[in-house]
């Protein structure tokens, strides 16, 4: 027969391991209980850091330059046609004067109208551009969110607080840049409507001349 002793050990052993399995199983619990994860992207420096965003704003840049050096150009020869006109004021017969002076307004809102349709192009173009970008990175953001085993995807600025942790906003730039390109952009040099609005490239100064008359309205 078993001393005390004996006894007093196998109740501590049978203890210890049933503390053991119960730990064991409210670990268990507690990782069936918990949650699947949440993930935050922080899309304004994903879109100013992405290969292809900054692709684009660049391209929208130069292209804004050139088109802008286009219409200093333009407003240049429209200055200097304008003072050889003036100068001719008085010299030559004012019926002439006044037909050079009709053409010469003609020539100005016809550029005018010109560069006003390329700038507003030119800007609907890379809004667009933009816009194709943000569709783009759904797809991405979706792929992310599997790999990751997340619930959902949230901006981080919509978010007030949150553990840096699941700021995957690395991990989405570089899925990014390997499955997005720059949009395709149209031809902008292709003929465009004219239109009424004024743009910035009228000459500084139009010779005298007389005004048409209202058109009536009945």
């Amino acid at each position: 027969m078993a001393g005390p002793m004996a006894v007093r050990c196998r109740r501590m052993l049978i203890g210890g391991l049933m503390a053991v399995v119960l730990a064991s199983g409210a670990a268990v619990a507690q990782q069936e209980a918990l949650p699947p994860p949440i993930i935050v992207v922080d899309r304004g420096r994903l879109f100013e850091e992405a290969l292809p965003a900054r692709a684009l704003a660049d391209e929208e840049r130069a292209q804004t330059a050139e088109l802008q050096a286009e219409i200093d150009d333009v407003r240049g020869k429209l200055n200097t046609e304008e003072e050889e006109l003036a100068r001719q004021r008085g010299v030559i017969p004012e019926d002439e004067f006044q037909t050079r002076a009709l053409a010469f307004e003609e020539r100005v809102n016809r550029e005018r109208r010109r560069a006003q349709s390329r700038a507003e192009r030119l800007q609907e173009t890379f809004q667009d551009a933009r816009r194709q970008l943000v569709e783009d990175l759904n797809p991405v953001l979706e792929e992310l969110r599997v790999q990751a085993g997340a619930i959902a995807v949230l901006d981080a600025e919509d978010v007030l607080v949150y553990d840096p942790a699941i700021d995957l906003t690395g991990a989405a730039l570089d899925l990014f840049n390997r499955r997005v390109s720059m949009p395709e952009l149209p031809d902008l040099e292709e003929e465009v409507i004219p239109s009424e609005a004024d743009p910035e490239i009228t000459p500084n100064r139009t010779p005298p001349r007389e005004q048409p008359p209202t058109p009536s309205q009945d």
